[in-house]
């Protein structure tokens, strides 16, 4: 149920990017390489037109690689007015590859109830429309379907989404299919965040049913998020969904904000060392190597490095430290006397230490699961 719950929230709160199991990969299109915001065709239900920005509206920033949006998202489930569960997430969406044609991948990593570093691949079309999504460790897609606004959001822009969700395993094999959600712009202000204040373009939906498992249920999701005016990328989000189970009528409401951000071309700047949670190969100049996880610390700035590492002779040894948010290491293998240091970026290191023949160099890349 929770993981058929967490990809209900990104497919029917990939329209909002927050929901049921607290996790996201929700978000928009924006320009890719400096690109100037020019419209193309939709790919969405309803025609090319509704891409057609008013003259005079703000131009976008160009999206970069390695561009980090880290956001904390909580979900609370209710029944009766009870609260029986609840999840806190913090995940981060980076931008991987974007293309001249306003095409690009999003990488999201994440804390999903606590297993930590899960890790899911969005392709996101021009028109903010998924060509499809990834998550290995869940072995859920998803396809179809505008979900944003696209690159140059406007006040009164309207679509209707549809999309499906399919995840298997070796038990069960289940799918989601939300039809006709009608979403419009309403309106464009200026919201307080953690990483600060953002004009930002507020989106607003409401659907009545969808379809699991190809079997109608009413349920109402209703949802109000805000995508940034600059970057169009998405800053915060308010969701409620309401369903049926066989213990009664629930009701989720989940909430999510931007808490760090991390882009080349963008004003605000507000580091967090979240966005390097993961898994992480790290590879010496002799060939040794290290398989680490970045976990989160609680009320730290900083996030935790461990993992171990073997050398040249297959010795295994265990690397332990942490990651600013700025992307400095600073970590030891088997205690003070091999120091381990660099720095880590969205999807890369480098670094120093004193491991296997001695001082030498090492490399790092982020990796899936």
């Amino acid at each position: 149920m929770r993981k058929l719950q967490y990809w209900l929230s990104l497919s029917v709160l990939a329209l909002s990017a927050c929901g049921g199991g607290g996790s996201d990969t929700g978000g928009v299109g924006g320009g890719a390489n400096g690109a100037d915001g020019s419209t193309g065709e939709s790919g969405g239900a309803v025609g090319a037109s509704q891409f057609e920005a008013p003259a005079g509206t703000t131009s976008r920033i160009g999206l970069a690689h390695g561009d980090a949006y880290t956001y904390e998202s909580v979900t609370e489930d209710r029944r009766d007015g009870i609260v029986f569960w609840s999840n806190r997430v913090v995940y981060t969406q980076t931008i991987n590859n974007p293309k001249s044609d306003l095409s690009f991948e999003k990488i999201v990593t994440n804390t999903f109830d606590k297993l930590g570093g899960l890790k899911s691949s969005i392709f996101v079309s021009k028109t903010g429309a998924y060509e499809s999504t990834e998550d290995r460790a869940f072995k859920c897609t998803i396809k179809n379907g505008q979900y944003g606004p696209g690159h140059r959001p406007y006040v009164g822009q309207t679509w209707k989404a549809t999309m499906e969700t399919t995840c298997s395993d070796t038990i069960v094999t289940s799918s989601t299919l939300i039809t006709e959600m009608d979403v419009k712009v309403t309106a464009k202000e200026t919201i307080t965040l953690p990483v600060g204040n953002i004009t930002a373009f507020r989106v607003e939906s409401r659907r009545d049913n969808w379809t699991v498992g190809h079997e109608n249920q009413r349920a109402a999701i209703n949802y109000v998020c805000w995508y940034d005016e600059i970057s169009s990328q998405l800053v915060a989000c308010e969701a409620k969904d309401r369903y049926n189970t066989d213990n009664g009528p629930v009701e989720s409401i989940s909430k999510s904000y931007l808490i760090g951000i991390d882009a080349k071309n963008h004003p605000v700047k507000t580091n967090s060392a979240l966005r390097f949670l993961g898994n992480w190969e790290i590879v010496f100049s002799d060939k040794s190597t290290c398989l680490i996880a970045a976990t989160e610390i609680k009320n730290s700035s900083n996030v935790q490095l461990k993992g171990a590492c073997g050398n040249y002779a297959q010795q295994i040894g265990i690397l332990t430290g942490t990651v600013s948010p700025n992307g400095e290491v600073n970590a030891v293998i088997n205690g003070e006397h091999s120091p381990f240091t660099g720095n880590f970026t969205s999807f890369e290191g480098s670094g120093s230490a004193i491991y296997g023949r001695g001082t030498q160099t090492w490399s790092a890349k982020l990796v899936q699961l």
